[in-house]
């Protein structure tokens, strides 16, 4: 387990390393498709002004309606028209790609603090070997040790009064604070 989280911690750290370079090539190309977007639509406004000046009607409606059907009609309208179509996909699309990475690197993030707390408390715990844990069993798996002259089961109210007569004015373990314990390798 301990190779596993170290495995993965140096994969976050690469995620990390890299991210921010991803992110800044995205934003450059997100910039660069909204300058030659906005270049592109004042383009068409400059043609629709220029156009509208030639339109005749008897209202504004009438204007408007030939105004349409003469832009549709020009060429030169019609091919920035499609361009300025293909630069909002462009901007769409890298916008969504600028925001999926800036998740993404926050969710990085947070995975490498959870695995250096992850591991940071199995370092403190100290190495896992088998005889760690003393359960005080016998051979039989039982108890080896009699809780106040009964049957050797454990009741609630025994481990509690046991723990309340050892931490009023003791300093052994059991009153010590978890959070006393860590980086000192104890467990309360």
């Amino acid at each position: 387990m301990h190779q596993q989280l170290i495995d993965r911690y140096i994969d976050t750290m690469a995620s990390l390393d890299n991210l921010p370079g991803e992110i800044a090539a995205v934003q450059t190309d997100l910039n660069a498709a909204k300058m030659q977007l906005a270049t592109s639509e004042r383009t068409l406004a400059d043609i629709e002004a220029q156009t509208a000046l030639n339109v005749e009607g008897k209202n504004a409606e009438e204007r408007k309606a030939r105004l349409g059907l003469t832009l549709k009609s020009d060429a030169v309208y019609v091919r920035w028209d499609k361009a300025a179509a293909v630069e909002r996909a462009d901007v769409a699309k890298l916008t969504a790609e600028y925001d999926r990475l800036s998740r993404e690197f926050a969710a990085v993030g947070y995975a490498a603090r959870l695995t250096a707390a992850a591991m940071e408390m199995l370092a403190a715990m100290g190495p896992n070997k088998a005889g760690d844990i003393d359960f005080r069993m016998d051979a039989a798996g039982k108890s080896r040790r009699r809780s106040h002259g009964s049957n050797g089961t454990n009741r609630p109210h025994d481990g509690a009064g046991r723990r309340r007569r050892r931490a009023v004015g003791s300093t052994d373990a059991v009153s010590t604070p978890f959070s006393a314990c860590i980086g000192k390798g104890t467990a309360p």
